[in-house]
């Protein structure tokens, strides 16, 4: 792995000015194959930051992707990223505020442990009023290992949620939190 990065890096400089290029899915690849090659070395939150909010949606979900591995390799503290993907957690299209669910829940839970109350405040509201099934159960998810009040109720209320999905996720997190709702039979399987 090691061999390879040194072969890669005069590449570098190459991918990082093709993360400004006009075409979009020209930018996407620059980000994923950058975040492979050197994810211990990208430091230049001012990149990071331009292609989290870059207009097209694939361009951001990169970006969140290479903030979660920069984090991983310790070339930005988890605290930091975690203040970079907040906002885009109730931004953006749907893809994009999914993977920001993740990557918050990732970010302020086990085994990272940025224990936020942004970060929790953010996944209840996400949970609660996203208008995308897939976003509010990813929000879901994500609260299971964050404890407090606030995820309490916001697990309780997906418990009625219209997507069944993010009802079983909220079952599934109440579950692995020790918690049981007063009516288990939302909880339970058909017979």
């Amino acid at each position: 792995e090691h061999a390879i990065q040194r072969a890669c890096e005069p590449l570098e400089p190459i991918l990082l000015k093709l993360t400004g290029h006009k075409e979009p899915l020209i930018r996407v690849l620059a980000l994923r194959v950058l975040t492979k090659l050197a994810p211990g070395r990208l430091t230049d939150e001012t990149r990071i930051r331009a292609a989290l909010w870059d207009p097209d949606w694939r361009v951001g979900v990169a970006a969140l992707d290479m903030l979660d591995q920069v984090s991983k390799a310790g070339s930005l503290k988890p605290a930091r990223a975690l203040e970079l993907a907040l906002p885009r957690l109730g931004q953006g299209h749907w893809r994009q505020r999914e993977r920001a669910a993740s990557l918050v829940a990732l970010l302020a839970g086990p085994p990272r442990g940025v224990l936020s109350p942004a970060a929790a405040a953010a996944l209840a509201q996400a949970a609660r009023k996203d208008p995308n099934g897939f976003v509010r159960q990813a929000a879901v998810e994500g609260l299971t290992y964050l404890p407090g009040p606030v995820t309490d109720a916001a697990l309780a209320d997906a418990l009625a949620d219209p997507a069944a999905p993010v009802r079983a996720s909220a079952c599934v997190a109440l579950g692995l939190r020790g918690n049981s709702h007063p009516n288990p039979a939302l909880c339970s399987s058909p017979k």
